[in-house]
Order: structure tokens, then C-alpha cells, then sequence
């Protein structure tokens, strides 16, 4: 074996860095996880920020639309909060996790139902 091929097999040895960013993908998908399905212990706090946020997000909404400025608008659609269980749905059908997947889709559900009482 060459010199060569022996430094595409070594991690340590690799010059892209593609073997050792490899290693840590486990990590980064745990910390994904994390923030798409909280646990018991964060759920508090998250319930809180997402509360917060889609209230923030249709008050702002409801002001772009009552002064007909678009730019308000699409900047109410930036910080709504309710894209995160929408990828949670989309997570949850990718690893086959039913009962996540049932929280998410009732959590896309009461949020939207809130957006529209709050309106």
C-alpha cells in the first residue's frame, strides 16, 4: 500500500478533515434531537420560549397586516417559533418515532389554533 492510500484510511492523516467531522456526527445529532424533542427536565422553559415567541410573532403579523407592509409581515413570519415542530413532524417520520411525531403534529395544531385566537 502507498503512501497515499494509507492517508485517506487515517483520520489523522486525512487533509479534507472529512473523517473527523464524521466522528463528531453523533454529537451534533443528539444536540438536534435535543432541541426538536425536548425532555421532561427542559419542556418547562421550552413551552415558555415557544409560547412567548408565537405571541411576539402574531401580535407583529397582525400589526404588518393592519398597515398593509409586507415587510412587517415577512418579519413575523421569521421569528415564528412554529417551525420547529414542523421539523420535528419531518424528524419523527424519518426515524419512525409515532409518539414524537404524535406530540409535534398536536403541538402544530394548538399552535396554530392559538395564532388564531390570539389574532
Amino acid at each position: 500500500m502507498s503512501n497515499d492510500d494509507e492517508s485517506v484510511t487515517r483520520p489523522d492523516r486525512d487533509p479534507t478533515g472529512f473523517f473527523l467531522r464524521a466522528e463528531k456526527l453523533p454529537d451534533d445529532r443528539r444536540r438536534i434531537i435535543d432541541v426538536l424533542f425536548p425532555d421532561s427536565k427542559d419542556a418547562h422553559h421550552w413551552w415558555f420560549r415557544f409560547s412567548v415567541m408565537m405571541g411576539l410573532s402574531v401580535m407583529i403579523s397582525v400589526m404588518g397586516l393592519s398597515l398593509n407592509s409586507v415587510a412587517v409581515v415577512i418579519g413575523a413570519m421569521l421569528i415564528a417559533p412554529l417551525m420547529t415542530p414542523v421539523l420535528g413532524i419531518s424528524a419523527a417520520l424519518v426515524m419512525g418515532w409515532f409518539g414524537r411525531l404524535r406530540n409535534s403534529v398536536v403541538l402544530v395544531v394548538l399552535g396554530s389554533i392559538g395564532s388564531v385566537v390570539i389574532s
